[in-house]
């Protein structure tokens, strides 16, 4: 914890991820999944990207920043519901991101993924995340309900 991932854009693209719809959330991501696409699709400040491979479907939810020391437009992730999927798609989700969004770069809370994604750089946050409880893996805290989700920071 504490190490925020950046992670460059690849221009590498495969053919074999999908993007699906939101009207198709419902079919194809488990029910809690698709209840925090629903509670969270309205909100303005945030994009929602749903991808997927075969069976195998992830929720990204984010939102545009500035990088500050590299001046370029990057997305600040702030929920990957399927980290397996992405770590193994990284290069093609970035390209993604990249192309069709402008987003150079991706910031991403350590905590969210099991291992660094490729091509992946850690710089220390600024700000420590405090949590209030016994939890004590770095996985069960999610940040979806939280203020850096519902507020437009």
């Amino acid at each position: 914890m504490g190490k925020t991932d950046i992670m460059p854009r690849c221009l590498l693209l495969t053919g074999r991820l999908r993007l699906v719809s939101g009207e198709r959330a419902n079919d194809v991501l488990p029910v809690p999944v698709a209840r925090a696409y629903h509670d969270h699709r309205g909100l303005p400040w945030l994009e929602t990207v749903i991808i997927g491979h075969r069976d195998e479907y992830c929720l990204l939810i984010y939102r545009h920043i500035r990088i500050s020391r590299l001046k370029l437009l990057g997305a600040s992730i702030l929920h990957i519901s399927n980290p397996g999927l992405f770590l193994r798609y990284s290069q093609s989700i970035g390209s993604y991101l990249l192309l069709r969004k402008g987003l150079v770069a991706s910031q991403i809370d350590r905590r969210l993924l099991p291992a660094p994604p490729r091509l992946a750089a850690e710089r220390p946050v600024g700000q420590a995340h405090l949590f209030r409880g016994t939890v004590t893996e770095d996985g069960a805290v999610s940040n979806l309900y939280s203020e850096l989700v519902a507020l437009p920071m």
